[in-house]
């Protein structure tokens, strides 16, 4: 298996053609949608995703990568970072299947995702994007060090999103 990412308890790696039944039960969860800019997620969507992130990876050289547990590589949620929108702007995105919530898991796969894309893309600034009543994920991009910006209605056909972002240091 190939790894682009490794943390103490997970593993981010790239999409296999395999994961699609897994993904979409994970995704197809209405916890998981509730704020995401989509209402339902079909075993076709989860094949159009998870091809268009192996063509990412191959294009780019990252995407949202699949995150599957150390212990035993069961897929939980994705992780990584991706163009947003088919503009040149970059964020940091994360989703985990609900019964790995509270675990800390995407608190350490979104630090290991940006300290991917400062220390080897080499990137000027990644952003993050959150429903504003979206607490989890507010809370895990402030614990990940991302400073709120505004609210913005740039991306994804939203009204109204909040706007974080973290420049690098280097």
């Amino acid at each position: 298996m190939k790894i682009i990412l490794e943390t103490d308890r997970i593993i981010l790696r790239p999409w296999k053609h395999s994961d699609i039944s897994d993904y979409h039960k994970m995704m197809d969860n209405p916890l998981v949608l509730k704020y995401l800019p989509i209402d339902h997620f079909t075993l076709e969507d989860a094949e159009t995703k998870i091809q268009s992130r192996i063509d990412q990876q191959n294009d780019h050289g990252f995407c949202i990568w699949a995150m599957v547990l150390k212990e035993n590589n069961k897929l939980i949620g994705h992780c990584g970072l991706q163009y947003i929108c088919e503009t040149k702007d970059i964020e940091v995105g994360y989703a985990l299947s609900p019964d790995q919530w509270n675990r800390g898991l995407a608190t350490e796969a979104a630090k290991a995702s940006l300290d991917y894309g400062f220390k080897t893309l080499r990137l000027g600034i990644i952003l993050g994007l959150v429903f504003p009543d979206n607490k989890s994920s507010k809370h895990i991009l402030k614990k990940i060090g991302m400073k709120y910006v505004g609210i913005t209605g740039k991306y994804y056909n939203a009204n109204e999103m909040l706007l974080y972002e973290l420049t690098s240091a280097l």
